[in-house]
């Protein structure tokens, strides 16, 4: 498998790599390295813990996740199997991403990697369809929504595929989980009340509380720093993004215009919110302020771009 075109040899695989776990040595390298080569100073974005978001791209002619600084420069690709490679998510130590592949006979299933997009490992290997991972805080589980009963349910797993758990065996959908910042609970879409609506349950599937709402509510995403939710919602007449706290209190909507806004991620301080948006005419990543102001498109292409996870929100 190729690795994404950013890395250009194995010298430079080995870099990207082992970066994070040996800082101060490898930005020395780095430093050299790219004054030699004018690589693209995202790799010093990922050995330094500056904002990077991975996010879904189709700019390749296929479905493959990407790499860029968070204010949309230096974009890079990590995946080229040519399959579908979808919904990026951070393991917490910054070196692994999950995500959704359909490369084995077309079947979406969760894989894991090393951030140069190497070391692919495949998770899953349920006949349903398997999507929608989220690395949890301590690095230890991933959640993910499944089709391999007949209807989708939200199921965990370890790190490394083992020990996967059916924690909502019933006949509806719930899908889209998000951790809590401390990992004890999981927020997620459901259809169990007739509507779709925000829940919130126990990681380990108990006390399931529903937060009803108007319209159609999904994919939550918990910020990792507190008690707040963004969530898609229909409410005001299109998708938008809306804040909320845990329990359905302090409601209030963050963005607004016409066309559709959405699948947020949090950053790591808990500061932006990025999420896609089609109101350029295709779809981009955006970025704004959790309170509102400084809404800011990062991705400028005539393909589409979605599905973005910041780095250190999972």
């Amino acid at each position: 498998m190729l690795v994404g075109d950013c890395l250009t040899g194995a010298r430079d695989a080995l870099i990207l790599e082992t970066m994070t776990a040996r800082r101060p040595i490898v930005l020395a390298i780095l430093t050299l390295v790219l004054m030699g080569s004018g690589w693209p100073t995202i790799l010093h974005a990922l050995a330094s813990d500056r904002p990077v978001i991975a996010f879904t791209s189709h700019r390749s002619g296929n479905m493959d996740v990407w790499l860029m600084q968070a204010d949309g420069s230096n974009p890079r690709r990590l995946t080229s199997a040519g399959a579908g490679d979808r919904h990026p998510t951070w393991a917490p130590d910054g070196r692994h991403l999950g995500f959704m592949s359909m490369r084995a006979n077309g079947n979406p299933d969760i894989y894991r990697m090393r951030i140069a997009g190497s070391h692919v490992r495949r998770l899953t290997f349920a006949a349903g369809e398997d999507c929608c991972p989220e690395w949890s805080p301590n690095g230890r589980r991933i959640v993910f929504e499944s089709h391999r009963r007949g209807n989708f349910d939200i199921f965990v797993m370890r790190a490394d595929g083992s020990k996967q758990i059916d924690l909502t065996p019933n006949g509806v959908y719930d899908g889209t989980p998000t951790w809590s910042a401390n990992g004890h609970r999981i927020a997620f879409r459901s259809t169990r009340a007739g509507s779709n609506d925000i829940y919130v349950m126990r990681a380990n599937g108990s006390h399931v509380h529903r937060i009803p709402g108007r319209g159609l509510n999904r994919t939550p995403a918990w910020s990792p720093i507190g008690p707040r939710i963004a969530f898609v919602s229909n409410r005001s007449g299109n998708d938008e993004i809306w804040l909320m706290r845990s329990d359905g209190s302090h409601l209030r909507q963050l963005t607004f215009n016409r066309a559709s806004d959405r699948d947020p991620s949090w950053s790591a301080n808990g500061r932006w919110i990025a999420f896609e948006s089609n109101r350029s005419g295709d779809w981009d990543i955006y970025k704004v302020r959790a309170h509102g102001s400084g809404l800011t498109r990062i991705s400028f292409n005539v393909a589409d771009d979605i599905l973005p996870a910041w780095r250190g929100s999972r």
